[in-house]
């Protein structure tokens, strides 16, 4: 897939991946602190890992039988952490979802994920705008105290060996308000740890992106 470099209305770049079929779902994807930088200059950091890699490089798995089905939008922050562009993420989903700039966003099926320093900007722009992101993908990071703001399915990934953060905290985090179900499942991978290989093959599990679909 090749990816446009955009900015959106509030001033905040990214790249935007189209799929061969519109109308699309949408998946804002928030990358983690390794790819900050000012001003849209460093978006090709943004192709280390995770969906961006993947999509650029193909990689991106087939869904039902088809070619990845989903528009890809990831910002970029100039932050340590996305905390101060919550709004602006919040922004450019919505932007896209009214179709502004953009042809054929499918209605409300609009998703959010991210890893690491990413995965808490997930939570965050979950909370703050509840009515925007269907289902959320956070990856690699604990799960935050506003998670009890969040009502929307959630299916949180971690790496076994992450020295960030542990399973048993991150998955009594997650369970402390919420019953054990479809909407809110938990995966520790064996052996994995806080990194790009791990990341990449989280986002090329084709698995995660049934699972989004089933939500709204």
């Amino acid at each position: 897939m090749e990816a446009e470099r955009r900015t959106s209305s509030q001033g905040l770049p990214y790249l935007l991946f189209r799929p061969a079929e519109v109308p699309a779902p949408l998946i804002v994807f928030l990358h983690g602190w390794g790819e900050r930088a000012h001003d849209g200059k460093g978006l090709e950091l943004l192709y280390e890992h995770s969906p961006p890699r993947l999509a650029r490089d193909g990689d991106l798995p087939e869904i039902g039988g088809r070619p990845f089905p989903f528009l890809l939008a990831c910002p970029q922050t100039a932050h340590e952490q996305w905390t101060p562009d919550i709004d602006r993420v919040v922004g450019l989903a919505e932007e896209l979802r009214r179709e502004h700039g953009v042809d054929g966003v499918d209605g409300d099926r609009c998703y959010a994920t991210g890893v690491s320093m990413g995965a808490t900007g997930v939570w965050r722009a979950a909370a703050r705008s509840p009515g925007t992101f269907a289902a959320l993908v956070p990856v690699s990071f604990d799960v935050p105290s506003l998670a009890r703001e969040v009502d929307a399915p959630v299916w949180v990934w971690i790496g076994g060996d992450d020295h960030w953060t542990k399973d048993r905290p991150v998955k009594d985090h997650l369970y402390a308000h919420r019953p054990e179900d479809e909407r809110t499942r938990f995966d520790c991978v064996p052996g994995a740890g806080h990194e790009r290989g791990f990341w990449n093959d989280v986002y090329g599990r084709a698995e995660i992106y049934d699972w989004l679909l089933r939500w709204p």
